[in-house]
Parts: structure tokens; C-alpha cells; sequence
């Protein structure tokens, strides 16, 4: 079996999985990009883009539930997807997930982070414009000086 039907047959299981009924991808002729045909599946009306990320480990790629996601991390060009107990790499910059998730509880805390504040354990000052984050997976993110009012913003509201 190539490679390309078996994207397509793992796509088809992840489309039944999240019961949606996908015939159009059936039809498409392959865009050479198996995160391309993933984010085609993700796109899909009846499930809601910012709702499902893409991450990838190895040659895997994974439909993830927002919700699961505890934060995005930027290292130069790469950005991380961390979740409970593992890191995705993924498919999208971390401005293009900034917005797709923007009337979400994920919030910018740094140039280079984005959190759920669904997931934030503790909020401590280290000065009276830096944060230290910590999430329930004890992974720990400073605020930047710039973000320190939207981090106010959470403990107020």
C-alpha cells in the first residue's frame, strides 16, 4: 500500500472517530502534503477549527482537542504543542494558531507562548511586570513585560 492511501485510510478512521462523514477527500487528488490533507480533514464543517489542532510526532499526525492542549511553545521556527505528557510538533506558526484560537481560553503570555488558561495552577509575581506561569503539568512560562496587563486581566476576571 503507498503511502498516500494510507493517509487516506488513516484519515478516514480519524473522520469516522470524529463522526464526520468526509466523501470529498475521497475524491481529491493527493496535494503531495499529508498535513495538507489532515488540515483539509480538520477544516470540515462540523468540526470547528479551533477546536481540533494538528500535531505531529515522527511521520504520525494527531487531531488534537484544544482543550487537551495545556500551551504552544516557539523555538525559532518550530512550535511545540504540549499537552499533559507529551510534545507535538505543529503545523501551523504560533500567530496563525493565535488567531484560529482566539475566542478561546488560550491567551499570549510571551512572543513565544500561548497558554490555555483553563490549565494554569499558580500565578506568581516576580516583579511588577513579569509573571512565573505554572500549569498543572508543572510546566513553567515567564510573561513578558508587554503581556502583563492581559496577566493582571486573568486574575481579575
Amino acid at each position: 500500500m503507498n503511502r498516500y492511501l494510507k493517509l487516506k485510510a488513516v484519515i478516514a478512521c480519524l473522520a469516522l472517530l470524529l463522526g464526520t462523514i468526509v466523501p470529498a477527500l475521497a475524491q481529491t487528488a493527493p496535494s503531495g502534503s499529508p498535513q495538507a490533507a489532515i488540515q483539509e480533514i480538520a477544516g470540515q464543517p462540523g468540526i470547528s477549527q479551533a477546536r481540533r489542532i494538528v500535531g505531529r510526532i515522527g511521520e504520525e499526525y494527531f487531531l488534537l482537542s484544544a482543550d487537551e492542549i495545556y500551551a504552544f511553545q516557539a523555538e525559532v521556527d518550530i512550535v511545540w504543542i504540549i499537552t499533559a505528557k507529551k510534545k507535538y510538533l505543529a503545523t501551523l506558526t504560533l500567530k496563525v494558531l493565535e488567531q484560529r484560537l482566539r475566542n478561546t481560553s488560550f491567551r499570549r503570555i510571551h512572543r513565544n507562548a500561548l497558554v490555555n488558561v483553563d490549565h494554569v495552577r499558580r500565578m506568581s509575581a516576580l516583579s511588577s511586570q513579569r509573571w512565573l506561569i505554572t500549569l498543572s503539568n508543572d510546566q513553567e512560562f515567564i510573561a513578558s513585560k508587554r503581556q502583563a496587563g492581559s496577566i493582571r486581566q486573568l486574575l481579575n476576571g
